[in-house]
């Protein structure tokens, strides 16, 4: 039997992702890039047989909560159960960190596997994408810093806990609209624009489609744009306003005391599922 060993992951492991992902067609966007070879470079794992990559997972700690993601077995590997053996591994990283309740996102096809670890379903979370080229620019952009404080707070009331450095890097790259009705972030670095993170403060549509117009202004016509929205936030016809399109779902899943973000505020993820 091959010698099988799980450390960190390496830069040759991540070039091994990179190029598994690009194949799988997986999008990640920038802030989650330069964080993973930051702030949160000992938060991600490889899976090695005889020295050979076969499998990648991460476990990013925030405070008392954590997320689960980027769960990807070579695919010569799969079958073989080693994407159960990496999450096990990244469930016992969290657990030796303090966390108390761990999230992730899943398909229909890996639901059972994580009951039997205690996960619950509490939302769906839909992807919309609106593709390059739909519509023209919608405005000028004006720069201006960030609403940090506002974000912090926005954050804090739904996950009750600081995620400072997840924070800091939207704050650095994002463009942000802040008003009465809530606080939304276009992300517009690397090959594609992401809309998120999305706080409504009231569930007023009319609010809420005045967030969204002003979020797009500025964003790139050229490049797609793409958001996972939380299915019970109800926003849907609004992005269909603006040319988005479902392409694909997947379940918010938690293991810990079943809370549900959209009740608290949050209508779209700040990554597309890997880390909240």
């Amino acid at each position: 039997m091959s010698m099988q060993v799980i450390g960190s992951a390496t830069a040759a492991d991540w070039s091994c992702f990179w190029s598994l992902a690009a194949a799988e067609r997986w999008r990640i966007s920038s802030v989650e890039q330069r964080l993973f070879q930051g702030a949160w470079r000992d938060c991600a794992f490889a899976l090695r047989l005889a020295g050979d990559f076969a499998g990648f997972v991460t476990a990013v700690p925030h405070q008392r909560r954590g997320w689960i993601g980027h769960v990807l077995v070579a695919p010569q590997q799969r079958r073989r159960g080693r994407g159960r053996t990496l999450f096990v591994l990244a469930l016992q990283r969290l657990a030796e960190q303090g966390v108390e309740q761990c999230w992730l996102t899943a398909s229909e096809q890996g639901r059972p596997l994580y009951e039997t670890f205690g996960f619950t379903a509490v939302d769906r979370v839909e992807r919309w994408l609106r593709p390059k080229c739909l519509a023209t620019r919608e405005g000028i952009a004006t720069e201006s810093e960030p609403p940090v404080e506002a974000l912090v707070r926005a954050d804090h009331l739904v996950w009750a806990e600081e995620r400072t450095q997840l924070l800091a890097e939207l704050a650095r790259g994002g463009c942000f609209r802040a008003a009465a009705e809530g606080l939304l972030c276009l992300q517009q670095e690397g090959d594609f624009q992401l809309l998120g993170p999305w706080y409504a403060f009231d569930r007023c549509l009319h609010g809420q489609r005045e967030l969204l117009a002003r979020a797009l202004v500025g964003a790139d016509p050229e490049r797609e744009l793409v958001i996972d929205v939380l299915g019970s936030s109800a926003l849907q016809a609004l992005l269909r306003e603006r040319g988005f399109e479902p392409i694909s779902h997947s379940l918010l899943m938690v293991r810990g005391e079943p809370v549900q973000p959209a009740q608290k505020g949050l209508c779209a993820l700040a990554s597309l599922g890997s880390i909240g």
